[in-house]
């Protein structure tokens, strides 16, 4: 006899949503290309049934491999491939994180003091801390005299520059 309280027993209903669930993740990786899908951690199961989908033509032979990819997908990491996905299809939205990002730490630093700066330089090593503290005591004079922003934009230019940087170190890394 099963102990229901560390083993609980999914619903019929819930099960057959899961399934679809899963199905419809498949059908996402069945949209995507080959080169996209090198990029998920897929077994060689799965790569190889959704490979096969795309080449059905028929419409019943496609609906079957779909139903047998959403049960291979039981075994995946379906959280780590749906993360991908939404990462393909919405890099806008990480962009505008990043972008806001950087405007949070440029605001910081005009504000702030040196603690900022070396927070700053943790985050991101590869930054000129020379450069930055020239444009950040141009920006902080922009302000106080009412002129035009253009030590502010050079900021955010270096901190953009920094972020990105990191970002190809760290994308690199995990190649």
């Amino acid at each position: 006899m099963k102990d229901k309280d560390t083993h609980p027993e999914l619903s019929k209903t819930k099960r057959k949503h899961e399934m679809a669930h899963y199905q419809k993740v498949g059908e996402s990786l069945i949209q995507l290309k080959d080169s996209d899908l090198d990029s998920f951690e897929l077994d060689d199961g799965l790569r190889h049934a959704i490979d096969q989908a795309k080449r059905f033509k028929s419409h019943e032979a496609l609906r079957r491999q779909k139903q047998y990819i959403g049960k291979l997908m039981r075994n995946a990491n379906i959280e780590a491939i749906e993360e991908r996905l939404h990462e393909m299809q919405c890099p806008h939205e990480q962009l505008t994180t990043d972008f806001k990002q950087l405007e949070q730490w440029r605001e910081r630093l005009i504000e702030g003091n040196n603690t900022d700066i070396h927070a700053l330089s943790e985050t991101y090593p590869t930054v000129d801390k020379q450069k930055l503290r020239q444009l950040i005591k141009r920006s902080k004079k922009e302000r106080s005299e009412n002129a035009p922003p253009l030590a502010q934009r050079k900021l955010f230019k270096l901190l953009r520059e920094a972020h990105e940087s990191q970002t190809e170190t760290t994308s690199n890394t995990e190649e």
